[in-house]
């Protein structure tokens, strides 16, 4: 039996803070090291947790102690619109991680516009949200993408690595006045990209998880959401069975993706497309691997637009597919264990890789002592004595 004074918290605010938390009353349990019939009677109000109970019902749910103390569950933002399986699959079920980042999504963008508004930082309007429909030509669409974040494929010509590439498309997003964060908690198969609709300050989050050029791939799939203006969380794969009308939202945001990465007319005027001349089969890996080098894409997306662009046939396209998939399947196991065996992390930038500009708000508030350097280190997620690191890194 837990000693101490018990804690005085609502039933209903405590069954409102696990379920959406994403966990189960066992997997709850096995967290607080109880039984779940204890937890069941903290929610039925026929026994209350003790405070060191309640301590470690915060630390599981990642929520601050004080909302155990609200009178009443709050209305939070809504999460958004699933695009990634059907409604009863399994494994649609929103993991507490991924529940987590989003909220934790929701509050960074509430205070970054709180932020904003204190200091000289301008916020443009995103004046492509929902400007588009899942009618509209997706061709056009990427082009039009490309237009609105004004990338020439000069520039894009000059970018030689994926990561170069992922980081020049996300300075031109961001440009826009669109926060792109990097999610590191959520494992690939729960979660590619989300977005967040939004005139001021849309947001889009990518699976840090994934290589460089799938991420660049994700976070235009995402802004083509922002297009339509349709807040998501995506895993991209349109082999996954899903809703005919979600289906088509996210072939439409892939074929967008894929032409404003891979433009049509670049494609068919490049010297080795050129010099095969007609639709076939006959891809050599070794020009698929320049074309994806000079366009800066996975190899996947540049035969998928060979695809599209009639100059493969579906069957190509499949077996390079799967083979592909099997690589990149044994590339995320050998990164994992190296993931493991390194123990050194710079945090300070990590910070400045995954916040980005709003890490740069949070810097311009520090200086503008709109908010103090405790204040700083916790939105930043650093020690305190890091934050001048993470000053120094975005300069």
């Amino acid at each position: 039996m837990a000693r101490g004074p018990k804690a005085m918290v609502q039933p209903k605010v405590l069954y409102w803070l696990r379920t959406t938390s994403g966990l189960t009353i066992e997997e709850a349990a096995r967290k607080l090291q109880t039984k779940p019939a204890n937890l069941a009677a903290w929610e039925k109000g026929d026994d209350r947790p003790s405070m060191p109970q309640l301590r470690k019902l915060a630390k599981a749910f990642k929520r601050p102690i004080s909302y155990f103390f609200l009178p009443e569950p709050v209305e939070e933002p809504s999460i958004p619109h699933d695009f990634r399986r059907l409604p009863n699959a399994e494994d649609r079920r929103y993991s507490p991680a991924l529940l987590y980042e989003i909220r934790t999504t929701y509050r960074r963008r509430s205070l970054a516009l709180d932020l904003a508004k204190k200091t000289t930082h301008r916020i443009p309007a995103f004046e492509c949200l929902g400007t588009v429909s899942v009618d509209d030509n997706p061709e056009l669409v990427g082009q039009r993408l490309r237009d609105v974040v004004n990338l020439t494929f000069d520039e894009q010509s000059r970018w030689r690595t994926a990561r170069s590439a992922y980081n020049g498309w996300r300075q031109h997003i961001e440009d826009l006045g669109v926060l792109v964060f990097q999610i590191t908690s959520v494992d690939r198969s729960q979660m590619l990209g989300f977005s967040l609709a939004y005139r001021e300050l849309p947001v889009i989050g990518v699976n840090r998880k994934n290589q460089p050029n799938g991420r660049t791939f994700t976070m235009l799939h995402e802004f083509a959401h922002l297009m339509l203006g349709k807040s998501g969380i995506c895993d991209i794969d349109e082999s996954m069975p899903r809703a005919a009308s979600e289906q088509r939202v996210e072939v439409f945001c892939n074929h967008v993706a894929g032409a404003a990465m891979v433009p049509r007319r670049e494609l068919f005027a490049h010297r080795l497309v050129a010099a095969q001349g007609t639709r076939t089969e006959d891809w050599d890996d070794d020009i698929i691997s320049v074309l994806a080098r000079d366009f800066c894409a996975s190899e996947e997306a540049i035969v998928r637009r060979l695809l599209i662009t009639h100059l493969t046939t579906p069957e190509f396209y499949t077996s390079k597919r799967a083979e592909y998939q099997a690589r990149n399947a044994q590339l995320a196991r050998q990164e994992r264990v190296q993931a493991n065996d390194n123990f050194g992390r710079n945090m300070a930038r990590e910070a400045v890789s995954n916040l980005s500009t709003f890490a740069r708000i949070v810097i311009e508030s520090y200086h503008s002592d709109i908010i103090n350097l405790s204040e700083a280190s916790k939105h930043l997620g650093v020690r305190a004595e890091k934050v001048a690191t993470v000053d120094s890194l975005i300069r």
